[in-house]
């Protein structure tokens, strides 16, 4: 069964940016909110001339504000109009700003949850071993890390819209009363981006490094925490977790965070005072060199100053931008190593099968620094429903392997998984997954029932828990189980409970037993096992009892990655041979 890949020269992959990803998602609503950002914009950079207008005498110089008198509310106010003016200028900048930031932070939260469902799709569709390769870490960092810092770059994408404009309205101004200056200011700003970005190209540097060693971290906690009852039995086994893997990461983080911030913030105090050095140009050495009137200098000096607002507001918003822009392309790099098996679900068809057959089937794990590249196979055996197959074998022997690619989790490299004569692959694949159940030894417990669930399977479920003797400890209401708070041998008996609802037609249980007491053991072998049979399903039990071993159909013996010996129920005695009891580790 070979699934098909696509190859990077089908389709080429475009990068994402977080603007072009709001465009791309909601581009209606981003238009509304670029135009009524920038109208506000607009109105903020004209606030400045209104003012100066209110506060400008008949000869043009500066007056008290006295003249036209009216009262309101009980308020003297001056300039009736022009202040009935500015009361509706400013509730313009408010609904104009209050809109743009509203519809983008909307849009923001849209497309984070987007992003979310995305990703979760595309590790759902994935193949297993791509999955085995990424790692938990880094996907989990990703759906949650990685999402929420977009997020927060995406909310200040209004300030930096408004402020942005903002500013090109007051530059406008800026020329308006008098060109030199503007020319001279200009030519300050230019040099101040560019010295700006020189230190922000290194901030980003440390942001990058930093995104890589959350996946570490997170790497690291996940160890302490499924590996608590170890590190508590041994103290220098405790220290040492500490000393090699969570300080030395939690440290080179910690110093790459810092130098990305400290690099960030001081680049930020040197934008924000920009202006006032150039304010300081102006008033102390450009009047020496250039005619200027006194009401044109003040007017200069109040742009300036009214400039250093959207300057800091845009300044404040990069250190998020930039954290966002890092994750975008994290989340970019993992979607290009999630590669889909299917470009599209295709509509389920039921087939019906009687034997499961592997035809020289092998299997080659990925060579690394920590993996050997070790192989399964060629396997040629069959498995058929109304039997009982008993896989055996020390550990390394390649159980799970083979266990994976019955349950089509993993691909064989090479030969062919039939179910009668077809033979497995991208179309059929998803129909034969729907027939299958399985416990690995390392399975997930849902908190609930998630297949369809009606009276009939509620009260088989009611059934199956009272059988297992679990149904003191868990009931289900609404599809929910009341806990999943159990012991071990109690997760894999309701996890078995799951799977008799699913009513599956191959059930693959590995190692089931080996967290049950002798009673239960007893009755998984002796019963649950004979009535599955009964049923017709076709069972797959990997174990280590080798006093049960009597109880399969067919046993068959794994070494080295490949099946050295096969027999049929009649052939194992109640005490396990010599050979089969060398293969199970002690």
């Amino acid at each position: 069964m070979k699934l098909r890949r696509r190859k990077p020269d089908e389709r080429p992959r475009r990068r994402l940016s977080l603007m072009s990803e709001f465009g791309r998602f909601a581009p209606t609503r981003v238009f509304l909110a670029v135009l009524a950002g920038g109208l506000s914009g607009c109105l903020y950079a004209l606030a400045i001339p209104l003012i100066l207008t209110a506060l400008s005498g008949p000869e043009g110089g500066l007056t008290s504000a006295d003249a036209q008198v009216q009262m309101f509310l009980g308020f003297e106010v001056s300039n009736g109009r022009l202040a009935a003016f500015f009361a509706l200028f400013c509730l313009l900048i408010l609904i104009t700003r209050a809109t743009a930031s509203i519809l983008v932070a909307r849009v923001s939260m849209d497309l984070s949850s987007n992003l979310r469902q995305r990703l979760c799709r595309r590790i759902v569709q994935s193949s297993y071993p791509q999955l085995e390769t990424l790692g938990q870490a880094k996907l989990t960092v990703a759906v949650t890390d990685d999402v929420r810092r977009i997020i927060g770059g995406a909310a200040v994408v209004p300030q930096l819209l408004i402020n942005g404009v903002m500013l090109v309205g007051i530059f406008g101004f800026l020329w308006y009363i008098n060109t030199p200056v503007f020319l001279f200011v200009l030519g300050a700003v230019i040099f101040g981006v560019v010295t700006f970005h020189i230190p922000l190209l290194f901030a980003n540097r440390h942001f990058h490094r930093a995104r890589q060693l959350y996946d570490t971290l997170e790497k690291g906690v996940r160890g302490l925490i499924l590996g608590i009852k170890e590190l508590q039995l041994d103290r220098h086994k405790r220290s040492g977790y500490f000393e090699q893997i969570l300080q030395p990461c939690e440290r080179e983080l910690l110093r790459s965070e810092k130098k990305a911030m400290t690099i960030m913030l001081a680049a930020n105090s040197y934008g924000d005072l920009l202006f006032f050095f150039a304010i300081g140009a102006i008033a102390f050495v450009f009047v020496n060199y250039h005619e200027i009137s006194g009401s044109d200098l003040v007017a200069v000096v109040m742009v300036l100053l009214y400039i250093t607002g959207p300057i800091a507001v845009i300044l404040n918003t990069l250190p998020s931008m930039s954290m966002a822009a890092v994750s975008l392309r994290k989340i970019e790099e993992i979607l290009g190593k999630l590669p889909e098996q299917i470009e599209a679900e295709r509509p389920l068809r039921q087939r019906d099968w009687s034997v499961v057959s592997f035809a020289g089937v092998g299997y080659q794990h990925r060579t690394d620094k920590a993996h050997d590249g070790f192989t399964v196979g060629p396997l040629d055996f069959s498995i058929r429903k109304g039997e009982v197959t008993f896989i055996v074998g020390g550990n390394g022997s390649g159980k799970s392997t083979l266990c994976k690619m019955l349950s089509l989790h993993y691909p064989p490299a090479s030969g062919r998984i039939l179910f009668d004569e077809q033979a497995v692959d991208a179309e059929c694949i998803d129909d034969y997954r729907q027939n299958i159940a399985t416990v690995f030894s390392d399975f997930y417990l849902f908190d609930r029932l998630l297949s369809p669930i009606d009276d009939a399977k509620l009260e088989a479920a009611n059934r199956y828990l009272c059988e297992l003797a679990i149904d003191h400890k868990v009931q289900i209401k609404d599809g929910l189980f009341s806990t999943t708070d159990l012991s071990d041998g109690q997760r894999k008996r309701l996890a078995l409970v799951v799977s008799f609802v699913d009513d599956k037609e191959l059930y693959l249980l590995d190692e089931w037993a080996a967290d049950q007491d002798p009673v239960f053991k007893r009755v998984f072998y002796t019963e649950i096992l004979r009535d599955l049979k009964a049923q017709g399903k076709a069972v797959v039990v990997v174990s280590h009892d080798d006093r049960y071993f009597h109880v399969a159909d067919q046993l068959l013996i794994m070494e080295d990655g490949k099946i050295v010996e096969k027999r049929n129920g009649d052939e194992v005695p109640h005490v396990a041979s010599t050979k089969v009891v060398e293969a199970t580790p002690a």
